[in-house]
Parts: structure tokens; sequence; C-alpha cells
């Protein structure tokens, strides 16, 4: 099969390498955060405004990544009956964790209410 789902999920895996710079900016602002936090007030406020923003953007950037198990699912789960239900449970799981992250991270942008964010985090913690 070649068609718009596979087409999607190969863009989307492009974008891995973009999340694990971002993640890497967002761990380097939480070391510098807690590295000046009690000397320099001012400076670990901007370390903690960049984790955050950097983890906002990783949440963008993971937009979509609920097709890979689907698409898993899709292509053929597992050649024993064992196989096919662990594929079955690992890919459910992670799809609805994608699937619940992406309504989070547009409640914490304003885009949804505000009051799905809790509600969100909860169901994704869950996956």
């Amino acid at each position: 099969m070649d068609d718009t789902v596979d087409k999607l999920v190969i863009f989307l895996a492009k974008r891995d390498g973009i999340d694990k710079l971002v993640k890497t900016f967002q761990y380097v602002s939480k070391l510098g955060h807690w590295h000046v936090e009690t000397t320099h007030p001012d400076a670990a406020t901007r370390f903690k405004q960049w984790e955050v923003a950097s983890g906002l953007g990783r949440k963008a950037f993971r937009t979509g990544r609920f097709l890979t198990g689907f698409n898993a699912l899709r292509r053929g789960p597992g050649a024993t009956p064992t196989l096919k239900v662990l594929s079955v449970l690992a890919n459910a799981g992670e799809m609805v964790y994608f699937f619940f992250d992406h309504f989070l991270w547009l409640s914490r942008i304003g885009t949804l209410d505000a009051k799905l964010a809790r509600r969100m985090s909860f169901i994704s913690a869950f996956r």
C-alpha cells in the first residue's frame, strides 16, 4: 500500500529528529533553571519559560503521531494470534496517548477550553 496514511506517517517520522532536538532544549533549560534558581532568579525564570515553551513545541511536532500506531495495525500486526493481541494492545495504548495528548496541547495553548487540560492530562496518563 502506498496511500495517504502511509505518506503522512513517513512525513511525520521525518519530524522525529526535530522533536529530539527540542527535547534537548527542554532538558538543557531544565538544568539551567535548576543551576541558577537560587543565585539568579531572573535567569531562572527565563530558563523556566524556555522549558515550558519547548515542551509545548514538542507537542506540536508530535501532531499526528497516533497515525503511526494505526498504520502499524493496518499493515498487519503479527504472524501469530499472541503477537497480534500484543501488537493491538501496544499500538492502541500509544494511539490513545498521542490522541489525547493533542487535546491537552490545544487546551494548554488556548485553542480549546483550558478546563480540558486537566481532564486530558488525566486520560493520557493512563494510556
